[in-house]
């Protein structure tokens, strides 16, 4: 996952954490863990990362707009 210099600042210092990956996989993959703490926040951002990638790019031809 590559993230753009846009979503680096909205999700710093989370977008560092292993659980902001596991977020956004897990979010493109239907699945939601349940987790506490700064590693629950850096999901949830993660996740929250993707849903905003999903909705951007809703309609668009795949190869033109994967990032990863």
């Amino acid at each position: 996952m590559e993230l753009s210099q846009a979503e680096i600042e909205r999700y710093a210092p989370y977008h560092t954490f292993p659980e902001f990956a596991e977020g956004y996989a897990d979010y493109n993959d239907c699945r939601y863990r349940e987790l506490h703490d700064v590693a629950g926040q850096a999901y949830d951002r993660g996740a929250e990362c993707a849903m905003r990638f999903a909705r951007a790019t809703a309609g668009r031809e795949w190869p033109r707009y994967i990032r990863t």
